[in-house]
């Protein structure tokens, strides 16, 4: 690796995305694209579905792409995931948007450390370009996440120009960009605690966040609404506590006769309780880091402690790189790349679904290849929960090492 330049990972890390592209594919991406189909050929309204965003973005890609995809041939992906006429030349020109945006991604995360030495350069490029979590997530599976990734990415960018200039207008568009990734991925919900930490609460700063996420929201919301046969902002504040999604954070808990403790919010809180101690301390960092260890945390205490499916964990990515980076002890760095074996074995949760199958599009054989005829010893969901114990003490083990890392150094 030390002979490699940057410019030869990144361009190694697309040369891997446009090789897997064509071959790899989980139903869910014919799942975004049937709606895609709806809206480009048969005239459905993107701002009728609630989370408009995605679709507003799926759809206007593929009205780009019907000269190479015709809306004949998208049809077929409303009867089949297989038998379709030009379904690798399909698949290339679903994942190419999230591509773009990976690479837009790379290039903000890029630019908020090219003052860093090489090696620090040269740790983050690797973590980019050739993030195996993300390569899965993406151009395997074929989940959208690239979107949310580069959004992250523009956000920890624009904190850095307010910490820079402390122009409130960053904040603002901050905010803004985040009420954009809610209209995407309405789970992002979950590091508004992390902005208001970054902030503070007592502070214009926090005020101005709170005040201009809520007013960004309402305005991007404010179409689905009207286009929508019913009012489409009470479904997904309902969702926070029945979404199939959301609910999640109530899945483990510890129970008694009357009433359950929810084990994601008592790592919450714990993690709250932590940042009300140091948080006059904690202004020492910049905004960004702040963002970027209190959204990791939420995250991770998210991983460890719910049900949650492999793509989510690409939301972690732009804040991990961002603390991995300034971590003099390449501890994130080295025990990132020990997780990894983890990650994939508990991926085998879904079954062939989400392992060989997602290799159907290069021949229905890997529809029956079973991913336990090649696990020793133990049954799969005996690996499965052994896998599942480490990811959640690597999680546990990263929180705690954060939040000790930065009151020391505080």
């Amino acid at each position: 690796m030390k002979k490699l330049t940057t410019k030869k990972i990144f361009l190694l890390g697309i040369l891997i995305r446009l090789l897997i592209m064509p071959f790899f594919a989980h139903d869910d991406i014919f799942a975004e694209h049937r709606r895609a189909e709806r809206i480009v050929c048969q005239g459905v309204n993107p701002l009728s579905y609630s989370s408009w965003g995605v679709r507003l973005l799926e759809s206007g890609f593929t009205t780009l792409f019907t000269p190479f995809v015709s809306c004949d041939n998208l049809a077929q992906i409303q009867k089949s995931n297989t038998d379709i006429d030009n379904l690798n030349r399909m698949l290339f020109f679903f994942k190419l948007p999230y591509l773009l945006f990976e690479v837009g991604y790379w290039w903000l995360m890029y630019r908020l450390f090219q003052n860093k030495n090489q090696e620090k350069k040269k740790i983050l490029v690797l973590f980019l370009a050739l993030n195996p979590v993300i390569i899965y997530s993406v151009y395997m599976f074929g989940r959208f996440e690239s979107y949310n990734l580069f959004l992250s990415a523009l956000i920890l960018f624009l904190l850095s120009r307010y910490d820079k200039s402390l122009q409130k207008k960053f904040i603002f568009l901050s905010t803004f960009v985040l009420a954009i990734i809610l209209i995407i991925r309405f789970s992002y919900l979950l590091l508004i605690p992390a902005f208001i930490m970054s902030f503070g609460v007592a502070t214009f700063p926090g005020a101005l966040f709170i005040l201009s996420f809520i007013v960004s929201f309402l305005v991007l919301k404010l179409p689905s609404m009207l286009f929508a046969t019913q009012s489409t902002i009470f479904p997904e504040a309902a969702g926070i506590a029945s979404g199939a999604h959301q609910n999640y954070v109530y899945h483990a808990g510890v129970s008694s006769a009357q009433h359950t403790i929810y084990i994601f919010f008592l790592l919450f809180s714990v993690i709250f309780v932590w940042w009300l101690q140091n948080e006059s301390k904690l202004n020492k960092f910049s905004a960004q880091t702040k963002l970027a260890l209190f959204s990791a945390a939420t995250l991770l205490s998210f991983y460890a402690t719910t049900y949650f499916h492999p793509q989510y964990f690409t939301w972690i990515m732009p804040f991990f790189a961002v603390l991995m980076v300034n971590d003099k002890t390449k501890f994130l760095w080295k025990s990132f790349w020990y997780l990894l074996p983890f990650y994939f074995i508990y991926i085998l949760s879904w079954g062939n679904a989400a392992a060989f199958a997602l290799a159907s599009p290069i021949s229905v054989v890997f529809n029956h290849i079973e991913p336990s005829w090649f696990l020793p010893i133990l049954e799969l969901d005996k690996w499965v929960n052994i896998a599942r114990t480490f990811l959640t003490g690597f999680c546990l083990y990263w929180i705690y090492f954060l939040l000790k890392n930065y009151e020391k150094n505080s």
